[in-house]
């Protein structure tokens, strides 16, 4: 009866002492070693014993898997805790802690995303972090450890033991209020480990992301360990020793709840799986390229022995079409199919983007082409996938073999997508990222008037 008593205080110890050792849930509840208590009827069975001969089979008994042991997390914490009090409140406060540190860093990771690129993913990728992503997609998953304890759930049914009744706040709802926090924290998880996965543009960058965020996954297992080792109080410690011992019952019959949780990991992985290889499919077609820009040779400074001015205005990405592994932009208003039309496109052999004049069609431009430039940017912009991630000031002149000289301030290349009317100086609509002008305004953002 003294036992009971004791119990039923495990959850409610204000400033009593809890003598711990490594008997734990025995001596949190005040037990005497000689007693049978809940730490002994709920471990002893699980003791191999010494006898010769004995079989496999009698270690791992057809009980033991079909209960579930409460996981040590300060989610069971949650559940077993009396509402108000300071265990609970310990529980929440770590729970609450993670999320916010989850939606900061979705914050920060989606600054600068849009309509069209909801997560901010690079323009493109080479194939090697393509496939370091492929790779970590799985391991992206399986390390979810309170998103894999959550869906672990499909296959246990809430029934109290004796032991559990001793404690008032082990209800149901309480039950259900931890399982969805511990859901909660391991789908935000995933969703920012994706993310930061998505955004990865070189292997090391890709794998020190995982490694952070494994040890901020941590958090709740940190908090939960400060509580059972008793440095915080000894109302904390007792209800998180009780998490060490107390256990429910699995399903037995159906197999349906068996296979339900492999399923729901099968699921989720190729939920994630499906998200990948859709923005992969748009880094590839170039949907996250810049689709037009502004390209301005004005000035009287060129030392080039054509005039480059009237090469100047909007330069439109062509289809598909690539040429050394990018794509290429063509002058948008260029006279007629038989003259010359300035091209932007990528120089493989030297790694740097490059204007030439050429009266060719996009479709016949090859990398020769393209190496034979006028213009061109510094060399090692491998991980520059369009013109405008480039530095303009930076870009070189060359004319008649002579030496290279820098452009003039006045060259600029800009981009010039629009994601609304406003970026249409509210003088037209924007379709497919291009200003549609309204009459008689006209010009790249609609900002020209026609006299």
């Amino acid at each position: 009866m003294a036992k009971n008593d004791e119990l039923r205080r495990l959850n409610n110890v204000d400033d009593e002492e809890v003598n711990y050792n490594p008997n734990r849930m025995r001596h949190a509840a005040g037990y005497e070693d000689d007693t049978d208590d809940v730490y002994n009827s709920t471990h002893e069975q699980k003791r191999p014993s010494s006898t010769k001969g004995e079989t496999t089979s009698s270690l791992f008994s057809d009980d033991d898997e079909h209960i579930y042991q409460l996981t040590d997390d300060v989610y069971s914490m949650v559940f077993l805790a009396n509402t108000c009090s300071a265990a609970f409140v310990f529980a929440m406060f770590t729970f609450l802690l993670k999320i916010v540190i989850y939606v900061f860093i979705m914050i920060d990771m989606l600054d600068g995303a849009n309509a069209s690129n909801p997560l901010s993913v690079p323009k493109g990728i080479s194939t090697l972090v393509r496939a370091a992503q492929f790779i970590m997609l799985p391991v992206a998953v399986a390390i979810q450890e309170d998103l894999i304890a959550s869906i672990a759930l499909f296959n246990v049914k809430f029934r109290r033991s004796e032991e559990m009744k001793q404690l008032p706040g082990a209800t149901l709802c309480k039950w259900i209020l931890g399982s969805i926090c511990r859901f909660i924290d391991g789908i935000l998880s995933l969703i920012v480990n994706f993310t930061l996965l998505e955004k990865s543009d070189t292997v090391l960058g890709l794998m020190l992301n995982f490694a952070a965020l494994g040890f901020l996954q941590t958090i709740d297992n940190v908090a939960y360990h400060l509580a059972l080792e008793g440095y915080l109080s000894d109302s904390i410690e007792a209800v998180a020793k009780a998490a060490t011992v107390l256990t429910l019952p699995k399903y037995k019959s159906s197999k349906v709840w068996k296979v339900l949780d492999s399923l729901f990991i099968v699921l989720v992985y190729i939920a994630i799986l499906s998200v990948w290889l859709s923005f992969t499919l748009q880094q590839i077609e170039g949907r996250f390229l810049c689709q037009s820009f502004s390209a301005s040779f004005t000035g009287d400074e060129w030392w080039l022995d054509f005039n480059p001015s009237i090469y100047s205005g909007a330069y439109d990405l062509v289809g598909r079409r690539k040429v050394g592994g990018r794509a290429i932009y063509v002058e948008r208003n260029y006279r007629d199919e038989e003259s010359a039309r300035g091209i932007f496109g990528y120089c493989a052999d030297e790694a740097r983007w490059a204007f030439i004049v050429s009266t060719k069609q996009a479709t016949m431009i090859t990398n020769d082409d393209i190496c034979n430039y006028i213009l061109a940017s510094p060399d090692g912009a491998e991980g520059a996938f369009d013109p405008t991630e480039t530095t303009s000031s930076k870009w070189m002149t060359y004319s008649n073999d002579a030496i290279p000289q820098s452009v003039p301030l006045s060259f600029e290349i800009s981009c010039i997508d629009c994601a609304g009317a406003s970026d249409c100086s509210e003088r037209g609509q924007c379709q497919n990222k291009k200003c549609v002008c309204n009459p008689p305004y006209y010009g790249s953002v609609c900002d020209l008037v026609a006299e």
